[in-house]
C-alpha cells in the first residue's frame, strides 16, 4: 500500500506510527524503533532515499518528496524491487 500526504513530516511521529502499524501487522509486541535503515526506491524514474523498517515478511518505508510525505508497506515483496510511477489516466487499468 502506498499513501501520499500533503503535510510536512515529523520524522519521529512518522517512524512511531509506521512502527506501531508494522508491529500490529506482524503480531509482534514491539518492533525495535532503532531498526530503521536507508534504502533507495525509484519514484518516477529517480532514486529517492527512503527509511525502511523490516519485520519478518513485512516492511514499512517512508520518504519526503517535494511537498509530500510518502509512506508504504508491503508483505512478501522485496523492498529493493519497488519502483513507483505516476499514472494520470487509469482507464486502461479499469477494463473499460
Amino acid at each position: 500500500m502506498v499513501e501520499l500526504a500533503a503535510t510536512p513530516p515529523d520524522a519521529a511521529a512518522v517512524r512511531a506510527e509506521l512502527g506501531e502499524d508494522l508491529a500490529f501487522r506482524v503480531g509482534a509486541v514491539d518492533v525495535p524503533p532503532n531498526g530503521w535503515t536507508g534504502v533507495r526506491i525509484r519514484v518516477d524514474r529517480r532514486p529517492v532515499r527512503c527509511e525502511v523498517l523490516r519485520a519478518g515478511r513485512y516492511w514499512s518505508a517512508w520518504a519526503t518528496l517535494p511537498g509530500r510525505t510518502l509512506t508504504m508497506w508491503a508483505r512478501d515483496f522485496p523492498v529493493g524491487t519497488v519502483e513507483l510511477v505516476r499514472y494520470t489516466d487509469l482507464g486502461p487499468y479499469l477494463g473499460r
